[in-house]
């Protein structure tokens, strides 16, 4: 009995769980995968929403980089191009006749009296040569020569006459101009001196040598002594006393003939590239005088034609001003010049003026161009910066008549406004 009791508390305390069992390891594998077993349907939602997770996510990183870009266009390549077209009026002149007079127009005269112009004359002066043979030399006393270029730093034209007096400073070698010159108020203009004596002690080998006219100081014009001087453009050369050599007669004529074609070639560029922008030189009168002269080179023989070119030139905005009276025409504040001033001729209908007389001569003016307002380009920016691109044609057509027509290109093409960078704006003023 108490075997059976012994035996039967021994089973109870011997009694397992259920996690006790033991289970084959191939069933365990089974249980799992059952666990791990998920409905399809699920299965193809969470695939489908995990794919349009990473498309969303590569959008939102393609819209992010987009808008960075459009930014960065938005901030750095905002540019604007203003295309301006001039008002421009047609003008044609038909044997229009005017005056024109070396006295100022503003001096207390009568109205009779007055030109419709006043004019100046504008000559340069320059040196060419060439070589011939020598057939023999002979006994010669030559006077050095060169070219010096004048100054007036005075408040008035100065008329030089011919044989001017110039002095070279710390020197008492004197130079003498070639013709009567005349030089405006704060210009400078290029002659031709000859020495006072002939010999090579004359002959001066550097350029920017001063001169000075002796002949004002004693006069007393004390303040123009100081205002009007010379410089030498290069060597004065040629003095000599001595023997020389000598061409051939026939030799001479055919380098005469050949050194003065050379200077038609050149005369009138020469001279145009010395008139200043603002006149006008548009007469057909130039006048071209060539002197020359022979020295010798080495066994050859120099042959050098001194040549003086000289025109007439008037103010343009006189001329403009002028025709603008006689047509009517109102500039509302604006500058105005002829579109090209080349398509008029201008003629001296007096047949017997003389330019180194400086004579009053009628001439006439025939011709079509237009006449056109100036534009400021740059002003026209300072004032559109920043502006709408409907303010800008307001501001066009309340300030700016002098401008025909105004086109606007604003870039990137979704701005309105104009940049306030000065630089980010681009003015064309249309021809």
């Amino acid at each position: 009995m108490s075997d059976q009791k012994e035996n039967f508390d021994t089973d109870e305390n011997e009694k397992k769980s259920i996690r006790d069992i033991n289970i084959p390891e191939n069933k365990i594998k089974i249980q799992e995968n059952l666990r791990r077993r998920v409905d399809p349907q699920e299965e193809k939602v969470r695939s489908y929403k995990s794919k349009n997770s990473r498309i969303g996510l590569k959008i939102g990183v393609f819209v992010v980089i987009v808008l960075i870009v459009l930014v960065f266009i938005h901030i750095f390549f905002n540019q604007a191009k203003i295309s301006l077209e001039p008002k421009k009026e047609d003008l044609l002149l038909e044997n229009r006749v005017y005056s024109a007079s070396k006295k100022n127009i503003n001096e207390e005269n009568s109205e009779e009296e007055k030109s419709d112009f006043n004019y100046e004359i504008f000559n340069v002066e320059f040196l060419i040569d060439t070589t011939a043979e020598s057939i023999g030399s002979s006994e010669a006393e030559e006077f050095a020569e060169g070219l010096i270029e004048i100054f007036n730093n005075s408040n008035e034209t100065q008329r030089l006459v011919k044989e001017t007096r110039f002095q070279q400073e710390g020197s008492n070698s004197v130079y003498r101009i070639k013709k009567t010159t005349t030089i405006s108020a704060g210009e400078s203009i290029i002659v031709e001196v000859y020495a006072d004596k002939a010999g090579a002690s004359e002959n001066l080998k550097n350029s920017g040598i001063t001169f000075k006219i002796p002949g004002l100081k004693e006069n007393s014009y004390d303040a123009l002594y100081k205002n009007m001087y010379g410089l030498s453009t290069s060597s004065i050369s040629g003095g000599f006393v001595g023997q020389t050599n000598i061409p051939s007669d026939q030799d001479l004529k055919i380098k005469k003939e050949f050194l003065k074609n050379e200077v038609e070639k050149i005369a009138e560029e020469k001279l145009m590239a010395k008139i200043p922008e603002e006149k006008m030189a548009s007469f057909s009168n130039i006048y071209t005088d060539i002197n020359y002269r022979t020295e010798s080179e080495g066994d050859l023989v120099k042959i050098i034609a001194e040549v003086n070119v000289s025109t007439i030139v008037i103010e343009k905005s006189s001329f403009v001003e002028k025709i603008m009276e006689e047509f009517g025409v109102e500039s509302e504040g604006f500058d105005i010049f002829f579109e090209d001033i080349s398509s008029f001729s201008f003629s001296i209908l007096d047949p017997d003026f003389n330019i180194d007389l400086l004579s009053d001569f009628n001439f006439s003016v025939n011709g079509k161009t237009n006449l056109v307002w100036e534009v400021d380009g740059e002003i026209f920016k300072k004032t559109i910066s920043g502006k709408n691109k409907n303010n800008v044609l307001e501001i066009w057509q309340k300030d700016f008549s002098n401008i025909e027509k105004v086109e606007v290109q604003i870039s990137p093409f979704w701005r309105s406004k104009i940049p306030t960078n000065l630089e980010k704006i681009e003015i064309e003023i249309l021809k």
